[in-house]
C-alpha cells in the first residue's frame, strides 16, 4: 500500500498545479527523493510545505537553510525536529528581523549550548523563548529568573525543567503572575506553597497555593 502511495506521489510531484505539488510536499508518506526535488521547486509555497513536513530529512533542511530565501521556509527549518544542530546554531546568529533566532530558541531539539548563547540576546522575545525551552540548562534558567523582563521570568516559572531552588525564588517575584506561575509549577517546594497560601499579598496567588497543597495532600 505504501509503495502504491509513494508511486502516486512521485507522479503527482510533476503536476503543473502549485497546489498539487504543495500537497505532495506536505504528505507524510512523500519519498525522500521527492521531497529533495520539491525543495528546489520554483514556487515558494511548495518549498514552505517541504520545510513544514515532519518527515523531511536533515540534509534537505540543511540545504534549504542555505539556498532558500523565503522567510517562511527558513522559519520552518528553524522549528523543525530534524534540523541539524550546526544549522540551528548558525540560524540562531542571524539578524532578528526575520525572527530566526526566536524560532531556534523555541525548538525543543535545540542544543543547550546554542540556547546558552541565545539567552544573552538583547531581544526579550528570544530570551523568553529560551526561558521556556525544556533543554535550557539549570544555570541559564537561574540567570533568566533574574531577568529585568517579567515576560522572561514568567516563562522560566512555567518551565517544567526549572529547578526547585529557582522556582522557589520566583515564588517571591514582585510580579504576581510570575508568582502564580511558580505556584503552579510541579517543582515548587511544599514549604514555599505553605508560606504563599497564608502570606501572599495577592488573593489569586494564595488560592492557587492552597489548591496546589490540596493536590499534593499537604496541609496549609
Amino acid at each position: 500500500m505504501l509503495e502504491r502511495t509513494q508511486e502516486a506521489l512521485r507522479w503527482l510531484a510533476e503536476d503543473r498545479s502549485i497546489a498539487m505539488r504543495g500537497a505532495v510536499a506536505a504528505h507524510c508518506d512523500a519519498p525522500f527523493d521527492v521531497l529533495k526535488r520539491l525543495s528546489q521547486d520554483p514556487e515558494p509555497e511548495v518549498r514552505v510545505a517541504v520545510a513544514k513536513n515532519e518527515v523531511t530529512p536533515s540534509d534537505v533542511l540543511a540545504a534549504l537553510s542555505v539556498l532558500d530565501t523565503d522567510i517562511r521556509t527558513i522559519r520552518n527549518v528553524c522549528s523543525h525536529k530534524n534540523t541539524p544542530q550546526e544549522v540551528l546554531a548558525r540560524l540562531g546568529t542571524k539578524d532578528d528581523y526575520c525572527h530566526y533566532p526566536e524560532h531556534v530558541a523555541r525548538n525543543p531539539i535545540t542544543s543547550p549550548e546554542t540556547l546558552r548563547e541565545l539567552a544573552k540576546s538583547k531581544s526579550h522575545l528570544i530570551r523568553e523563548a529560551v526561558a521556556g525551552n525544556p533543554k535550557a540548562l539549570p544555570y541559564v534558567l537561574k540567570m533568566l529568573a533574574r531577568d529585568g523582563s517579567q515576560g522572561v521570568r514568567r516563562c522560566v516559572a512555567v518551565n517544567a525543567a526549572t529547578p526547585r531552588d529557582v522556582i522557589d525564588h520566583l515564588a517571591y517575584d514582585k510580579d504576581w503572575v510570575t508568582r502564580q506561575d511558580a505556584v503552579n509549577n510541579p517543582n515548587i517546594s511544599v514549604d514555599t506553597l505553605q508560606y504563599l497560601a497564608k502570606n501572599d499579598t495577592d488573593g489569586s496567588v494564595r488560592s492557587c497555593a492552597e489548591e496546589a497543597l490540596k493536590r499534593r495532600g499537604e496541609k496549609l
